[in-house]
This record gives C-alpha cells, structure tokens and sequence, in this order.
C-alpha cells in the first residue's frame, strides 16, 4: 500500500514537473504564459515613477512622511504675557485667529500651548521662520 502511494506521488511529481517546464505543451498547453515578465512588463503602470533610495534617503523620505502626516501641531509653552505677544505675532504674520486654540499644560495651568488644527509643511516653515519650533500634540 505504501509503495502505491510512494509511486503515485513520484508519477505526480514527474507530470507537474514535465508541465510547468512546457513539455507537454503540444497536448496540455501552458497556462503560465500570461504570467510571465514579459506579459507583467507590458500591464505596469508607469514604472518610470519607481526610484530605487539608499537607506539614508529612505529613512529621510520616511521621517518627511511622518512629519506631514502629524495632525497638528503645538507650540510652546507659553506664560501668560509671553502668549499674548505670540498671538500677535501670529496675527501679524496673516494667520487668522481661529487657526490656533489654546491647550493648558495639565501639570502646570500657568502655561499654556497652542495647538494648531490643520497644519501644512508651510505652516511648520512660516512657524519656524517667527522663531518657533513646532512640535507634534500626540495627546495634547
């Protein structure tokens, strides 16, 4: 019984064998000619967009994707003097008021952040540009 077994697997072995390699393509045909590269070369779409990066330019492409997918960002702290010359500075810089909102500090309701919504790579440019550094608000 088991020589049985061993034949009809071996005889199986051999014909998918035979098969895949094309040799009873005269009497079977192959079904894998559609899937070979030249067909798969032929249905890319638009392969001259592939770029092959180091890692170096990987890891940077990688943390500038991180960076405009943060939600929002917060800038701060800020005393309660200090934040009203920052809001005006803001003002002034052509940001509407309702661009930010104030967050206080849970351990210390002296300071406060401010929280900006919707943020853009430009935002994060022009906040740096008046002498702030955004930082993301996971949690805040």
């Amino acid at each position: 019984m088991l020589r049985a077994v061993l034949v009809v697997v071996v005889l199986a072995n051999a014909g998918f064998l035979a098969w895949s390699q094309g040799w009873l393509a005269p009497w079977l045909g192959t079904p894998l000619d559609g899937e070979r590269d030249p067909a798969r070369l032929s249905t890319q779409v638009r392969p001259e967009a592939l770029q092959v990066l180091t890692p170096k330019a990987a890891s940077a492409a990688l943390a500038a994707a991180r960076q405009s997918a943060e939600a929002c960002v917060v800038v701060g702290p800020y005393g309660e003097a200090d934040l009203a010359a920052t809001e005006q500075l803001l003002l002034g810089a052509g940001l509407p008021r309702d661009a930010w909102s104030r967050r206080e500090l849970p351990a210390d309701n002296t300071r406060v952040l401010l929280r900006f919504e919707r943020t853009t790579p430009a935002l994060r440019e022009q906040l740096r540009a008046l002498g702030m550094e955004p930082a993301g608000c996971a949690g805040l």
